[in-house]
């Protein structure tokens, strides 16, 4: 009898390495479970040498000479064998003993001077096991077994229970084999039953079967008795097609009586588990930190066949499938149009670079064709799920398609709601793609939000793809503390736009000299009602309601960190350094859901919309382009000399008193390249050509000496037409004339 502190102990190691305690706590009279382990009876043929060591390893890890131990554990490491023929030879050699091979690796685990190489053969054997799952004789071996005892059974649907899906098309085909009523076919009926949920995906697949009845049946009962109710829209299918046999209907029907489930059109059914899937809510769902997922097919040849994706477009995909059922079953199912555009843009959004989707055929459009194929009606209701959803990549991707098709003549705005809804998104992408939308639809009159558009445009003139972010910490916070000014000047150095403020106003006062905030970095030391005040006025603001929070706290016991662990705005780090609060910057922008904003993709973004700027000026009736002035002067000393020709363009079509002052300085600085100095003079022209002459004395004086000394003779070339279009006095032309009789 196994005394209460080494119940304890075994318990202790369990928890501590995630291993079910059942396991650890078998009586040490049942190790005959291995006695009949598969691997002894059907795995790889085992090299000499290792079989060896694996030998000679056991036997000193239960003689407790672990030094011994630990030289063979080395050899086997060392041998760089296959991690599947390591786990055969470790299973045949505990079976030989009678010795349950996970409990006693777990034990060495737990001894100190063992512990380390037990717990690098550890992972090696679980390597095995992920290898072996997949492999298609092992299953094969694991199914003949099914039916040759209760004893067998129960060790062989333990090893398919570790291939999941993957053992499902072998155990249809199985069903397809073997005629009904049979040992063979009757175990792997129950085989399936007993996988439970991981036998779902493939199984409703394969209630596509169309040439075999009675493997029909058998999967439909199957389902039935594993009882979750994400088959009930396949089985509907079957119960109302016309193309059904009798047999299959009245299956389907018992089955969908034991679900609840026999009062809904499938349709309906279908575009309720397809919301179902899309939110990560059903059955037909999978671990998105697994590396890949399975789409699976019926085949009347092959049986059941998969497509391997990534594990993030699994959802995606598969509510896309089941809209698409709803679609071809309903007579008209525009939820579910939307409902399937959603998904093919969220599938895009979710694969990583260098990743593919498998599922649709090579040529096939992108998500974007289908979108604005749709119309704008149903790219509005995708863009409503998306705000709502706060999924900023969907929303994106459906804007840009919605930007493709809209226009003056078809925008009414209390349709567009969506639209204007997304200026006020807390995604910049989001409100800029949204501004850029509405701004290039041109509208006839102002709406309610309109007022939003130009000042976002402005403020994408402005990106530049740096991280900024603002600090709310105390000046001065003495040893110990978080210090604001130490702080800011670290983030710069690291290359970060940093500003901040020792209260809450001045933190906000301060974000709003940013082109964009990144994140709010807040000191844990500053007073609670300040911290509050921060909440407060950051939500009242459209611009950082949704911005990323990140608390410096003293210790894993703050209040902040349980808070973290819910809240996907909230992140904590007890690192001050700069460079390492860069770092928690990227963690919690990608932990909100944030787009990021590289370089390339903010020097695109600035250029146009200084071109929507421009092209706006000289024809909007919705939209005062006045209050970009300020952002499109500062965007004159950018260091992108797109941006400044993209800004002096749009400056150009201003009927303002700063212009061609602003424009004239810019062009004459010393740092401008000789064609960002004539696109300004240009664009100086363009402006004195619509307004007249709006410089002093002492600024033509500036003019005529480039004109005049100019190096460059385009760039004098231009200064020129300003002079005339600025319909100055011609003294200084004749003196030109002159001068080069003269030469």
């Amino acid at each position: 009898m196994m005394r209460p502190h080494q119940s304890l102990a075994r318990l202790a190691i369990a928890v501590a390495l995630s291993i079910p305690t059942t396991v650890l706590m078998q009586p040490t009279t049942l190790h005959a479970q291995d006695a009949t382990a598969p691997a002894a009876a059907t795995g790889p043929e085992i090299p000499a040498e290792l079989a060896t060591a694996v030998e000679n390893y056991w036997h000193y890890g239960k003689i407790a000479r672990y030094d011994l131990q630990n030289a063979e554990a080395e050899k086997i490491l060392a041998a760089g064998a296959d991690p599947a023929v390591v786990l055969a030879a470790f299973e045949k050699t505990s079976t030989a003993r009678g010795d349950v091979l996970d409990n006693w690796i777990l034990r060495w685990q737990g001894v100190k001077d063992a512990s380390e190489t037990a717990t690098k053969v550890a992972q090696l054997l679980q390597t095995g096991r992920g290898g072996r799952k997949a492999d298609q004789n092992y299953i094969e071996a694991q199914i003949a077994r099914l039916s040759t005892g209760e004893r067998p059974y129960i060790l062989a649907i333990g090893q398919l229970k570790q291939s999941g899906e993957l053992a499902v098309p072998l155990l249809v085909a199985s069903l397809q084999k073997n005629p009904v009523n049979t040992p063979e076919h009757n175990a792997a009926r129950r085989a399936l039953r007993d996988l439970g949920r991981s036998a779902v995906n493939p199984l409703v697949a394969a209630t596509e079967i169309k040439k075999d009845t009675d493997t029909l049946l058998a999967v439909i009962a199957v389902l039935s008795d594993i009882g979750y109710d994400a088959p009930v829209p396949y089985l509907l299918r079957l119960a109302q097609s016309s193309e059904t046999s009798d047999s299959v209907k009245n299956a389907a029907l018992t089955a969908l009586k034991r679900m609840s489930g026999t009062d809904r059109a499938a349709a309906d059914a279908f575009y309720e588990l397809a919301e179902r899937i899309y939110y990560g809510k059903s059955a037909l769902s999978v671990d998105e930190k697994a590396p890949v997922a399975y789409v699976w097919y019926w085949d009347e040849d092959k049986g059941l066949t998969k497509k391997d994706v990534p594990a993030a477009i699994f959802g995606p995909v598969m509510a896309m499938r089941s809209a698409e059922y709803s679609l071809k079953l309903g007579k008209s199912r525009g939820d579910a149009l939307s409902l399937w555009l959603a998904g093919n843009y969220k599938r895009e959004a979710s694969l990583a670079e260098g990743q593919t989707d498998s599922t649709r055929m090579e040529g096939n459009p992108s998500a974007h064709f289908y979108g604005v194929s749709a119309g704008a009606q149903h790219l509005y209701t995708t863009l409503d799920r998306a705000l709502r959803d706060g999924d900023a990549g969907v929303a994106v991707r459906a804007i840009r398609s919605l930007r493709e098709i809209v226009g003056s003549a078809n925008l009414p705005i209390e349709a567009a709601e969506p639209l204007v809804a997304a200026l006020r998104f807390p995604d910049r992408l989001v409100r800029y793609e949204a501004a850029f939308a509405l701004a290039s639809a041109n509208p006839s009159q102002a709406f309610a939000g309109s007022e939003r558009v130009v000042p976002l445009l402005a403020e994408a003139v402005s990106q530049t793809g740096a991280t900024n972010v603002v600090v709310l910490a105390l000046r001065g916070g003495g040893e110990g503390k978080v210090d604001l000014n130490a702080t800011l000047d670290g983030l710069k150095s690291a290359g970060v736009g940093a500003v901040g403020g020792a209260t809450a106003q001045e933190a906000v006062s301060a974000a709003n000299t940013l082109p964009a905030v990144d994140a709010i970095i807040i000191s844990e030391d500053i007073a609670q009602s300040e911290i509050d005040t921060l909440v407060s006025l950051t939500g009242a603001s459209p611009r950082l309601e949704r911005t990323p929070r990140i608390v410096i706290v003293k210790s894993a016991a703050s209040p902040f960190v349980m808070r973290a662990a819910t809240d996907s705005l909230l992140s904590t780090t007890q690192n001050a350094d700069a460079a390492a609060l860069k770092a928690s910057v990227e963690a919690a922008r990608s932990k909100s859901g944030s787009l990021p904003l590289n370089d390339t993709a903010a020097a695109e973004y600035a250029v146009k919309s200084a071109n929507l700027l421009e092209w706006l000026a000289g024809r909007s009736q919705a939209y005062d382009l006045l209050v970009a002035e300020g952002s499109l002067q500062a965007a004159l000393g950018d260091a992108r000399p797109d941006i400044v020709k993209a800004a002096g363009a749009t400056l150009s079509m201003l009927d303002s008193q700063n212009v061609q002052p602003a424009l004239l300085a810019a062009a004459g600085g010393e740092k401008a390249a000789d064609d960002v100095k004539v696109s300004l003079y240009k664009s100086l022209a363009s402006h004195a050509k619509q307004f007249g002459d709006r410089l002093n004395a002492d600024q033509h004086a500036t003019l005529d000496k480039v004109v005049v000394e100019g190096t460059n003779l385009d760039v004098r070339s231009a200064a020129a037409e300003v002079r005339g279009a600025l319909n100055l006095p011609a003294d200084q032309a004749k003196a030109l004339i002159i001068k080069q009789s003269k030469t």
